[in-house]
């Protein structure tokens, strides 16, 4: 009974915390047809995180015939007949649905049906050539390998190697996150994170240049086919996109993210077609076009407002601690401008050396505080509430931010110890022979304690073994959270996620799922679950096709390269000079760093700091222009 109740618990519990998630990444504009099928897909591709230890437990301690375990049975049954149509056929369409530019739904459900259909027809014809082939030139239709055991073997063969590259940064990052999340307590610290801050805003600029180019040049093509047009339909259509684009233009402007709007004079529109009748699937392309510009123009207004606020607070720091830095170097990048024209404001408690500091968080002072000399008054009622909430919210974010250096020094050496034990484990689990795994061996242990009672073992076993697999879960998809690619995918938080960026997600945790348990399972050398008994052998079977020396030689190679290429941090090199990328983006931004593909146009890098510490006084100013504007009239009110 103690064990059914925890399930229930984990179980709503998950379901909760996943849906606080979707809540805080999705967009408002994502409809509930695309969002509801993303959270089931996600919410069946987390749940081994409850399921799975169950199942290595009950197994272990010999609870198959329990009744608790048709459960485990019906889940996984349910699991792969829910992630399989999820996978290859609601979220296509829903893929297609969401980057659709028509303008009725069910307009845009048959454009994606449409769309899908081949790529349909395209997969049937590739298995029957695969079955055909199988059965006659190969002559295998006696083995006990058969088609379907083939077929989901090169399916979990393929997601178990992106795991074992999802693994590879997610493995290595964590542990760093976590030894750099403690306090800037030292100016070099501090120096060094505003440099990054400031090279994130330069390029940011001219990101943000390139957006605002095309969606002016759309804006110009909009406004002068609505011109030429003479059906009332197709004008209402284009003044609907015209609209739209002004509305995001106009709230950009008050936030002084772009500046006044300015219109061309000279349209060369050389790719528009020059027949009098304006086909209404030229206006749906445009505004396919249209959607993925101005959810951009949003995702990198956000970049640019987190990234303004974190530098302001760092420039805000520094004063506090060394004011005379300013007259030393005139020249140097890292010159912040003074105290009173800063729009934030920080409070230090305890400012005891150079190396020790304790700041607040900031925020932009608006109640009761003083900007350079102008007093704001504020007696509202609710604004007052809205700031005692804020310190509230405060207060229990200082309580549960790892101050503490040995905590914070305890965490990274457990995340440490624990990367490292699963990536020996990860090296050596097609080994026959060897186990080295830290957690099989610590799970073992605990199952030969003799004084133990059983519900005791399996309570503790299933959690030692969930909290490995939440370890596992976050690490492979640590990577996905911080790779970005500007108009096809990232994840973004304050509701800034579009719907094709949720789908894909949501695809791609469905497809790892069953690749991840496997992978998971191996690391633990654990064989005889209810998780193997349904979906057998058929990794460890496809392996051996390529041979025993490929399990036993080349795969820890290549998992200890994989490896070795993030702990050194050679990804960022790698990808820039492969060249590969040039191809698909301009920009992408990889573990928050926003980098230009154009290497022969680059800045060096005290350049881009320059640069970057320049945008920020001007934002700065700006910002401090508004809110005494917003005082003095608070003032003669």
């Amino acid at each position: 009974m103690l064990v059914a109740v925890v399930g229930v618990l984990g179980s709503l519990t998950l379901s909760f915390f996943l849906w606080k998630c979707m809540d805080e990444i999705a967009s408002d504009d994502i409809s509930t047809f695309t969002i509801i099928p993303c959270y089931l897909g996600a919410l069946i591709s987390i749940s081994p995180i409850i399921i799975l230890p169950f199942d290595i437990a009950g197994s272990l301690l010999g609870y198959e015939n329990n009744n608790y375990f048709s459960i485990v049975k019906f889940f996984w049954k349910l699991a792969y007949l829910v992630l399989f149509i999820l996978c290859w056929v609601i979220f296509p369409i829903l893929l297609e649905y969401e980057l659709s530019g028509d303008f009725d739904h069910k307009k845009k459900l048959r454009t994606s049906l449409e769309r899908n259909k081949n790529r349909w027809i395209t997969q049937i014809i590739i298995i029957a050539i695969t079955s055909i082939l199988y059965l006659t030139v190969f002559n295998l239709h006696d083995s006990k390998f058969s088609i379907s055991s083939m077929c989901i073997a090169v399916a979990h063969f393929w997601g178990m190697a992106q795991i074992t590259f999802l693994w590879g940064f997610g493995l290595v990052a964590i542990p760093l996150k976590i030894k750099n999340s403690r306090k800037l307590v030292s100016k070099n610290d501090i120096i060094k994170t505003l440099n990054r801050y400031y090279t994130i805003l330069h390029n940011l600029e001219d990101w943000k240049a390139i957006n605002h180019h095309e969606i002016k040049k759309l804006n110009d093509k909009l406004n002068y086919l609505y011109s030429i047009s003479n059906e009332e339909r197709k004008k209402t259509i284009i003044g609907k996109m015209i609209k739209t684009i002004n509305e995001s233009k106009t709230v950009l402007i008050k936030n002084n993210y772009l500046g006044e709007a300015h219109h061309s004079n000279n349209i060369d529109f050389k790719n528009l077609s020059e027949k009098s009748i304006l086909m209404i699937e030229d206006l749906i392309t445009l505004n396919r076009e249209l959607k993925l510009l101005v959810t951009e123009q949003k995702r990198i207004y956000y970049l640019w407002e987190s990234t303004l606020l974190n530098s302001w607070k760092l420039e805000n720091l520094i004063v506090d601690i060394e004011p005379h830095l300013y007259s030393k170097n005139e020249n140097s990048p890292l010159i912040f401008s003074s105290r009173a024209t800063t729009p934030v404001h920080t409070s230090n408690n305890s400012l005891k050396n150079d190396d020790s500091v304790s700041v607040r968080s900031n925020h932009l002072v608006m109640n009761n505080e003083t900007i350079d000399g102008v007093f704001l008054p504020n007696n509202n009622f609710r604004i007052k509430n809205a700031e005692l909430i804020k310190n509230i919210g405060y207060l229990l974010e200082k309580l549960f931010k790892i101050n503490n250096e040995y905590l914070n020094q305890f965490l990274y050496i457990f995340s440490l110890v624990t990367s490292i034990g699963i990536i020996f484990a990860e090296a050596t689990m097609y080994f026959p022979n060897l186990n080295i795994s830290l957690y099989s061996h610590i799970i073992r242990t605990c199952l030969r304690i003799k004084y133990m009672k059983n519900y005791i073992k399996f309570i503790l076993v299933y959690f030692i073994c969930q909290f490995l697999l939440i370890y596992v879960y976050v690490c492979t998809y640590w990577g996905l959270f911080y790779f970005k690619i500007p108009k096809k995918y990232g994840i973004y938080l304050n509701k800034h996620t579009d719907g094709p960026c949720i789908v894909f997600f949501s695809q791609f945790l469905c497809k790892l799922s069953t690749a991840l348990c496997f992978h998971y399972l191996s690391i633990l050398k654990i064989e005889e679950t209810e998780f193997g008994k349904f979906y057998g052998k058929q990794i460890q079977h496809l392996l051996d096709i390529f041979g025993k020396d490929f399990n036993i030689f080349f795969f820890p190679i290549i998992v200890v390269l994989v490896y070795a290429i993030n702990i050194f941090d050679l990804q960022g090199k790698l990808i820039r000079n492969s060249g590969i990328y040039y191809v698909f983006f301009e920009y992408y931004i990889f573990d928050d760093y926003v980098i230009g593909s154009n290497l022969e146009n680059e800045s060096s890098e005290n350049e881009k700091i320059s640069n970057g510490k320049r945008i920020s006084e001007v934002q700065k100013m700006k910002k401090t222009m508004e809110l005494n504007y917003c005082g003095g009239k608070m003032v003669q009110s």
